[in-house]
């Protein structure tokens, strides 16, 4: 889990599958951002960003693992 400047936490999950997918032998091959539009939120969510200047939070990454067989 991460703490932001404006103390609210997440968890990043591209972080939590690349530790497992390390720990269970696979070897990272790429990894890609995926970014996506502000679209899937509504409009006070971008309002209240907007007016405490912080940003959306919404990403999305792609992992490329490979494993020797």
């Amino acid at each position: 889990m991460q703490d932001n400047l404006s103390g609210r936490h997440y968890v990043d999950h591209v972080i939590d599958g690349y530790e497992f997918f390390i720990k269970v032998g696979f070897t990272p091959v790429h990894r890609i951002s995926c970014p996506l539009t502000w679209e899937p939120f509504a409009g006070f969510d971008v309002k209240e960003a907007r007016e405490n200047k912080r940003l959306l939070g919404l990403v999305r990454d792609l992992l490329i693992m490979e494993k020797e067989p």
